[in-house]
């Protein structure tokens, strides 16, 4: 039987590295690549027309004896070819002991033989024999460099061979390939045509340490993705997670269910009271979360625009992140896109809970736009970014010995990409993006009040466009014929707030509003699952060295602690003393008279500041801070909170 043999031309590597250009260690000694017409050529005898190159030849001559035999001149174009050929000599290397057998044994076409020639290999039935005559550049560099680590220790994990290291030994099966058919074997239906059914197989315990990789430690810059870090990052989405809920079970959600429970044990009006008394309650608690979460917003934010600097200086010098592997350098470029979205969607979401709580504050809004646009720029750097494997990973991050021309083997290990999720796919992210502008331009305009709002009793004032569409739309004479049947309607349209056009804008407005809290929570609870990959151990590499706890790592970590720690305190003594201690002399908090049913009822609208009321003019979005009259003391409010328990700053007198 005769085989022959594939010339490749490789477009598109295992991993898809910039259209063929980079082979990987693993995929260079598992045959796995691509042929130029997207074939699987894996496990079938092939050369690769980017190997064995000689330097300098016009036209393009090959030697692979010289490459993959000569311990002096190899290990320069095996381990250290600038030409990004490298692993591409390596996988030919890798062939070159089968194809000298096979040429020894007269078992290559014509064809194979003529292939072999271009290549410069020649007959030897004996190389296949032991790796040292096999693959003498490649077991020099890989053995000697397994035995230069410090202290008579491994320089990287993948060098304990044994039942630790499964990959530690190639075993090749080699197949004809499938443009070789004869009528002298086993009819196959995928090909329609007789082919061998015989195989060449050769494996071992002589063969050289494939399984480098193993295990590899390909760790994440300490700067943006260290363990204190990533702590820090998980610990920032959980707690925005957690206000919400907290945000909702203290304003209303609690209502039903303890109404639920009560009902058993109470009359429905018994049990009514009982469940509003106790939601009433837990205002105390809320007052407490939205003075947390105002100084929370405040520190993610400039928590995440350092990182967002620091992420762009990377960008811009990829030797900042001080990669040593190929898996690392992706490592840190993958982490980059999930970081982009920490620095806008966790943001976002709590600048949303505070509109809906009334806070307004132009500082606060100002500077998460800037964090969202920062954020979103970093992202689309990122996608257009192509690291050079050769100029970001320079020659002292790896030492190695001689046999190695300089250059580690470990440098060209890549197995897979951990991010291959949401926050990298263009497809998936760039929706993601669009949906947090959307958000924070509608929080920015909301923000702006010029337009004019005319109210039913005539009375002219400046607003948001959102109160000027919104009045624009009740004054329609339809909702105008609508609400003169209002009296007439069932009960069951009351029921579900569709018996007055003010009631179903009103209802409009809180299904969208609800409905871009859940969209946050769902992306932020991508945003979790893609930081998780860091934590699992379902990769053949490491990527957080989870004891480098560092000065800076602690810091990361504890960043939340103070504001986490005020919360509790807040809810423990009330506003009036966790806050006294920040106001000058002569100055102290006190609590304001109870608002109105109907008043408090209506905190998630927004109205211009203006001395009357108009529900025409209401905003659907925040809290207006003037539109209540003084409450009792009278020259003395500075400023006031509006909802279900006020607060004045009260100045003292003499």
């Amino acid at each position: 039987m005769a085989y022959d043999l594939v010339e490749q031309t490789p477009y598109l590597t295992d991993y898809g590295f910039d259209n063929g250009r980079w082979m990987d260690f693993y995929s260079a000694v598992t045959l796995g690549p691509y042929s130029y017409d997207g074939r699987n050529t894996s496990g079938y005898l092939r050369l690769s027309d980017r190997g064995c190159k000689v330097p300098g030849s016009n036209p393009v001559a090959y030697d692979c004896q010289t490459a993959c035999l000569n311990t002096t001149l190899g290990p320069a174009l095996v381990w250290n070819n600038t030409d990004y050929d490298s692993m591409y000599t390596l996988s030919n290397c890798v062939m070159l002991p089968v194809i000298a057998a096979l040429l020894a044994s007269s078992k290559l076409t014509p064809g194979g033989v003529g292939m072999a020639k271009k290549y410069g290999i020649t007959p030897n039935a004996d190389l296949i024999k032991t790796p040292a005559q096999a693959w003498p550049v490649i077991s020099g560099c890989i053995n000697a460099y397994c035995s230069s680590g410090s202290d008579g220790g491994l320089p990287t994990p993948g060098c304990q061979a044994g039942s630790d290291n499964p990959d530690d030994y190639l075993q090749y099966t080699l197949l004809p390939n499938q443009s070789y058919y004869t009528n002298q074997g086993k009819y196959d239906d995928n090909v329609g045509d007789y082919w061998w059914s015989e195989n060449f197989t050769f494996s071992g315990i002589d063969s050289f340490n494939s399984g480098i990789c193993h295990d590899l430690n390909a760790f994440i810059n300490a700067d943006i993705g260290g363990v204190g870090m990533f702590v820090s990052y998980l610990m920032q989405t959980f707690i925005v997670l957690s206000a919400w809920i907290l945000f909702h079970v203290y304003a209303n959600w609690s209502t039903y269910p303890i109404l639920l429970a009560l009902l058993p044990f109470h009359g429905r009006r018994r049990a009514s009271t009982v469940a509003n008394n106790i939601q009433g309650r837990m205002n105390f608690f809320n007052d407490a979360l939205v003075a947390a979460l105002a100084d929370f917003q405040k520190a993610q934010v400039f928590f995440m625009l350092s990182v967002q600097i620091a992420i762009l200086v990377a960008l811009h010098n990829a030797a900042f992140i001080q990669a040593n592997t190929w898996q690392a350098l992706w490592n840190n470029f993958g982490i980059l896109y999930s970081l982009a979205f920490g620095g806008s969607l966790p943001i976002l979401f709590v600048l949303v809970l505070l509109r809906i709580a009334g806070k307004k504050e132009l500082y606060t809004l100002l500077f998460s736009l800037v964090s969202v646009v920062l954020s979103g720029t970093t992202w689309f750097i990122a996608w257009f970014s192509a690291p050079d494997p050769n100029t970001s990973i320079p020659p002292s991050a790896t030492p190695a010995p001689a046999e190695c021309a300089g250059t580690a083997p470990i440098k060209y290990c890549y197995s897979a990409g951990i991010y291959y999720n949401a926050t990298e796919d263009v497809h998936r992210a760039v929706p993601m993006l669009t949906f947090c502008f959307v958000v924070m331009l509608v929080l920015v305009l909301n923000q702006i009040v010029i337009f004019t709002i005319h109210s039913p009793d005539g009375v002219s004032r400046k607003g948001t466009c959102f109160q000027w569409l919104r009045g624009a739309v009740l004054r329609l004479p339809f909702w105008r014929k609508y609400d003169d049947k209002a009296e007439i309607r069932s009960r069951y349209i009351r029921l579900f707030h569709l018996d007055t056009s003010e009631r179903i804008v009103q209802l409009l407005h809180g299904l969208l509003l609800f409905a871009t809290e859940c969209t946050f929570v769902s992306l932020n609870m991508v945003l979790i699952a893609d930081y998780a990959h860091l934590l699992t151990k379902g990769n053949d590499f490491q990527t957080l060295d989870t004891k480098s706890w560092s000065l800076g790592q602690i810091i990361a970590v504890t960043i939340w602690v103070p504001i986490l720690i005020e919360y509790l305190w807040r809810a423990a003594v009330g506003i009036e003393k966790s806050e006294n201690y920040r106001l000058p002399p002569g100055y102290r908090l006190v609590r304001a008279a109870e608002t109105s049913d109907a008043q408090a009822a209506d905190e998630v609208h927004d109205v211009s500041k203006s001395k009357a009321y108009d529900p025409y003019g209401e905003s659907s979005s925040a809290v207006d801070l003037d539109r209540l009259e003084p409450v009792g003391l009278t020259g003395r409010a500075v400023f006031e909170r509006v909802g279900s328990n006020n607060w004045l700053l009260d100045e003292r007198k003499g």
